[in-house]
């Protein structure tokens, strides 16, 4: 695992215990408002903006640009996407993903404000034209050279599946 990668998962887990403790609301109970992020952060996050590879937008980038092998591209989801499923997926990304993908999926999570590259948007076509294998893949391996970490010990295999189908919603949107 990078270096960078170690970095980034204990700063997310360290804020996502933060962020629990709070619980959002400040001592007399009421629930705090969001601040904007620091100048230096937002600079960051607009000049990782204009990184983005746009030829790398369509077909052509599927799961092998995110190292999945091809095999993994033909698996297919097992848990039908009912709405307990994407209920549970909702449950699972918020416990996991939110601190780098943000609560919406943009990729606008406090942890991967820092990120370089930065985490996905997951309501984007190159996310969201992956198959079901793909994104099971890179949920469960992680992907080398960004902060996306395996989370085969973390994320039990039927609560990646609902997961993904909580990330096929984004589309809709």
């Amino acid at each position: 695992m990078h270096k960078s990668t170690l970095i980034a998962l204990i700063f997310g887990a360290a804020l996502m215990l933060v962020l629990a403790a709070c619980g959002g609301q400040n001592p007399n109970g009421a629930a705090q408002e969001s601040t904007s992020p620091p100048a230096a952060a937002e600079e960051m996050a607009q000049g990782r903006e204009a990184e983005h590879d746009e030829e790398a937008e369509g077909p052509e980038h599927g799961g092998e640009a995110h190292g999945v092998e091809p095999s993994a591209d033909e698996l297919e989801n097992p848990v039908e996407s009912t709405e307990a499923s994407i209920a549970r997926g909702k449950e699972v990304y918020a416990a996991n993903c939110v601190a780098c993908h943000g609560d919406t999926g943009l990729g606008d999570g406090i942890a991967g404000k820092a990120m370089n590259p930065p985490p996905a948007n997951l309501h984007e076509d190159h996310v969201q034209i992956l198959t079901d294998g793909a994104m099971f893949a890179i949920i469960h391996n992680g992907v080398d050279g960004t902060g996306m970490p395996g989370f085969e010990d973390v994320i039990e295999e039927e609560d990646i599946w609902n997961v993904i189908n909580y990330i096929r919603t984004f589309k809709e949107k």
